[in-house]
């Protein structure tokens, strides 16, 4: 997640799934180029292809921020997409911890770990930031740190 505003009572991050854009725009690229081709059947594949890559923008192509206020004592989770416009919010006061969750990733024989940065209720909810997993451990502790260390300016977080 990037951030956008840090103040002492104020904090936003966003995060953008440039990944699903990218898939997006190569699947339509694709399906414009074999709908100009004039068979009937190589017009299918485009229609097949155009349609996955406006699935993918409908889908997965969010936006999603995260506003911290100290001043109104709340967390707001917002994804924005061509389909989705989802508000969540929280009273900071009921966060527990932040944390990063792992994720194991199999695929073809191989594993990969992918991380999010996690907020923890007291009551035992968990709500992440992000959809996605992302593949840099360092870069979602960083995250965290910066979180933690936003709600609790005086105590030394261990990431």
């Amino acid at each position: 997640m990037k951030v956008i505003e840090q103040t002492p009572i104020r904090l936003t991050l966003r995060s953008y799934p440039w990944n699903a854009w990218i898939v997006g725009c190569i699947w339509i690229a694709i399906g414009a180029y074999f709908l100009t081709i004039p068979q009937l059947s190589v017009m299918v594949i485009g229609t097949i292809a155009l349609v996955i890559g406006l699935l993918y923008f409908l889908l997965f192509a969010t936006i999603e921020t995260c506003y911290f206020d100290k001043t109104l004592g709340i967390v707001t989770l917002t994804i924005q997409g061509l389909y989705v416009n989802k508000i969540i919010e929280y009273p900071i006061g009921a966060i527990a911890r932040v944390e990063v969750d792992p994720y194991k990733i199999r695929s073809q024989g191989h594993t990969r770990l992918g991380y999010r940065t996690v907020i923890v209720m007291k009551n035992g909810d968990r709500f992440p930031l992000t959809i996605t997993y992302k593949p840099s451990r360092k870069k979602t502790r960083e995250t965290t740190k910066l979180i933690r260390e936003f709600l609790h300016p005086d105590a030394s977080p261990n990431v």
